[in-house]
């Protein structure tokens, strides 16, 4: 039965039960609860499992609900045989207790209000809870404010960390109540592993005080207000989407709706549906985003494609030294009513990202502000504020972060060193790896970088992969990567072969790139003279020496990072050297 059909039975329903609710209260000596009895509510609510698939309907009534002993009785029967299962908190439909809250979320609260990030949400301001209609979405567009902090910690510890007993004052009014113990700042907030692409990954304990400076200097830059309303597609355990679509949001009052799938059409769906302000997602599906609007663009006759071409170059000159939104939708009206309307900007990391991406989304007037971090630093060091937008740069520093350049070579490029209070506390179990990390109260990040006359910073690649040439010149693999941006390959990858195949000799270093074609598709010649082309544009100690195609898709980390150590050791031990096509 579609939605709208069982929504309109349910209204009938209900109607049916209201009204006979007041003519039971307008009869003499007949008591209101007595209506309750033959509940067609409840007996929806029974049949659960086959009506009520999202709990949509649940929620819309949850005021009656609530209110009816027959609801009551039924919930409390479903939720002993698992029928709601973790769709729907028992406690959204039980009666209210003071200030309007359900009773255990005032426990919840009372709880949260215990934590720094906590307190900071339960100042925020309110905003009104709203429910998607598609079995899409999940339930709730989840929101900020005064049951900020019960919700974060109700998520956290519901049916998972502590006993049921142990927090539902509402389900034993016997017992004493909880001892509440208060965080310092500098108190443990989590343990968040690396990524470990060249290695074991680390636990990384990070401080209460480092989540609210990273979120005080994101928020300095990228405001979030009640108005706000972020799309979350990430996973909330991914270190962007906790910090950008989960922290930040509950702090400052904003809105989060949150998909289920990823989906083109739902994605879509949900821009436009719920008019979205800020979205965080990693390179891989911001680049499946490009490709989308790429064919559909291809698709336009010659005639409304030359137009489209021209309106972007305007907007490009228009826009040069800094975004303006405004006059990018009146320019591209259709382009934006796809993105909903209201999107000021989406947020991308985790991961490289090739400069051309991120200029095709700026020439259409979408921003994409890129960054620069670690697990160890809270996530971000660094953000593209569009002021002016540089594609080849992962931004400036923020707000309280203080970066620098250690042992600069000649083209000022060095390893980059950063101190700031989002800096985590130190690894878990690891005290000598801590020392070598952070010395003197700077956190080493092992990548290479400088800085740009404007303050960007510029970043070359990881320490750990740079290659000496005999002629003592430096090549940082990652940088060569760049030049090849936009090649009609999957993905590639580029190695010494010394790294791969160790029989080569001192002085007989050559670079070579792993390349996975996509599904399906041959290497053509035409596709070898463009690598060809682009190779020869590169200085001559940068050049590659050759190619070669990988059968698998290559090994990437949780963030969509290559496992470069992984992917050379197995190219290695599967293809053998002879498999080099010169170019």
């Amino acid at each position: 039965m579609a939605l709208d059909d069982r929504e309109r039975n349910f209204e009938d329903a209900l109607a049916r039960h209201l009204q006979a609710n007041r003519s039971a209260q307008a009869s003499a000596g007949t008591p209101a609860s007595a209506s309750h009895d033959n509940c067609p509510d409840a007996e929806i609510l029974a049949a659960y499992h086959e009506r009520l698939l999202d709990a949509e309907e649940m929620i819309l009534r949850k005021e009656h609900i609530a209110s009816c002993p027959r609801c009551q009785q039924v919930l409390v029967q479903l939720e002993a045989t698992e029928e709601i299962g973790l769709e729907i908190d028992r406690e959204e439909f039980a009666p209210r207790g003071a200030g309007g809250m359900p009773q255990t979320l005032q426990v919840h609260a009372a709880r949260a209000s215990a934590s720094p990030v906590a307190s900071a949400a339960v100042a925020g301001p309110s905003a009104p809870m709203e429910m998607p209609r598609r079995r899409s979405h999940r339930r709730w567009l989840v929101p900020a404010g005064a049951l900020a902090a019960g919700l974060l910690v109700w998520i956290a510890i519901h049916d998972r960390i502590a006993p049921r007993t142990q927090v539902n004052l509402a389900k034993d009014q016997s017992q004493s109540a909880p001892e509440f113990s208060p965080r310092r700042r500098e108190d443990w907030a989590s343990i968040v592993y690396s990524s470990g692409t060249g290695g074991q990954p680390k636990g990384c304990v990070l401080t209460h005080e480092n989540y609210l400076e990273q979120c005080a200097a994101l928020t300095k830059m990228y405001p979030f207000w009640p108005g706000v309303r972020y799309l979350s597609i990430l996973p909330t355990n991914h270190a962007v989407d906790f910090m950008v679509g989960f922290i930040g949001p509950f702090v400052c009052g904003a809105t989060v709706v949150h998909l289920r799938t990823l989906r083109p059409e739902f994605v879509r769906d949900a821009f436009v549906r719920y008019r979205i302000t800020y979205l965080a997602l990693v390179p891989m599906v911001l680049k499946n985003l490009e490709r989308g609007l790429r064919s559909k663009f291809d698709e336009l006759s010659p005639t409304r494609r030359w137009i489209l071409d021209r309106l972007i170059a305007l907007n490009r000159v228009l826009t040069r030294h800094r975004p303006h939104v405004g006059i990018s939708r009146l320019l591209l009206p259709q382009i934006h009513r796809a993105f909903g309307g209201s999107l000021k900007a989406m947020f991308v990391g985790g991961a490289f990202m090739e400069p051309s991406t991120l200029q095709f989304f700026y020439d259409l007037g979408v921003p994409v502000s890129n960054g620069y971090g670690l697990t160890e630093a809270s996530t971000v060091l660094t953000l593209n504020d569009c002021k002016p937008f540089r594609a080849d740069t992962v931004g400036k520093p923020l707000a309280g972060v203080e970066l620098r350049i250690l042992n600069p070579d000649g083209d000022n490029i060095g390893e980059v060193a950063a101190r700031s209070k989002t800096v985590m506390s130190h690894y878990l179990n690891a005290p000598e790896l801590t020392a070598e990390t952070i010395v003197d109260g700077w956190l080493l990040t092992g990548d290479l970088g400088r800085f740009e006359p404007s303050g960007h910073l510029q970043l070359f690649g990881r320490k750990k992969n740079m290659i000496v040439t005999e002629g003592g010149k430096n090549i940082y693999p990652e940088d060569i990567e760049n030049a090849f941006d936009g090649l009609a390959v999957k993905e590639y990858c580029i190695f010494a072969t010394n790294f791969i195949w160790p029989k080569i000799g001192l002085g007989e270093e050559e670079l070579v790139m792993a390349i996975r074609l996509e599904p399906g598709a041959e290497m053509t010649s035409m596709l070898e003279e463009e690598l060809a082309a682009r190779n020869r544009r590169l200085p001559d100690f940068k050049r590659l020496d050759g190619y070669f195609i990988v059968g698998k898709d290559f090994p990437r980390t949780a963030s969509m990072k290559i496992k470069r150590i992984q992917l050379g050791e197995e190219i290695g031990k599967t293809v053998d050297r002879a498999a080099v096509v010169p170019l």
